[in-house]
């Protein structure tokens, strides 16, 4: 990202700010932008959006997660689908940071919430203050609905996106902690894992 991008990209911030802001409720705008824009892809509106913010104190380093059928279904606690007609499930978790680049203590929070979050010996509420109320809700629509649908052997993606605000690319160590994201959740989950960094 070059000096420009970065001017670039804090004026469309400030612009996106001034017409949304005011709107967002317990959600930090620059995450909320930036999650905004990773997901614009799954045409979520705003309280599908909001619904899988995650991020306040223990978020198991996800600012977000979102549970997808069959590309842009996003699920709820009420979504009730015939697992016949699921053919893809996709699960998103997002970090932000303004700045400081890609923390490798960061990513292997993922670590400890893929083991939680996949295996499902381990219930959604067993985990004591770990994580807040926002994530145990989405790990528990994912263990309830999972076995559900798992009948119908749905093709599964899990993305990891680690999105920063400063112009850097991660290192080895950073990389090598994402490969360990990758092995931890694959050890649950036969899936298709992806870890993004975005500077």
């Amino acid at each position: 990202m070059s000096a420009n991008d970065v001017i670039v990209l804090n004026a469309n911030f400030e612009t996106w700010s001034e017409q949304r802001a005011d709107g967002l409720k317990d959600v930090d705008p620059w995450h909320y932008y930036c999650i905004e824009q990773f997901v614009k892809q799954y045409d979520l509106d705003d309280e599908e959006l909001q619904y899988g913010v995650t991020d306040k104190g223990n978020d198991g380093g996800a600012d977000a997660i979102y549970i997808l059928l069959n590309q842009r279904q996003p699920v709820s606690e009420d979504t009730d689908v015939d697992p016949r007609n699921v053919s893809q499930i996709r699960v998103v978790f997002v970090q932000v940071k303004r700045s400081g680049g890609f923390k490798p203590t960061e990513i292997e929070k993922w670590i400890q919430l893929s083991d939680d979050f996949f295996d499902l010996s381990k219930s959604a509420d067993s985990f004591g203050e770990r994580y807040n109320d926002r994530v145990v809700r989405m790990m528990r629509i994912w263990k309830e609905k999972f076995l559900k649908w798992s009948g119908s052997f749905p093709k599964i993606t899990i993305d990891y996106i680690y999105i920063t605000g400063a112009d850097e690319t991660p290192s080895a160590y950073a990389q090598d902690s994402g490969d360990r994201v990758k092995s931890r959740t694959t050890a649950h989950v036969e899936a298709d894992v992806n870890i993004e960094f975005v500077g």
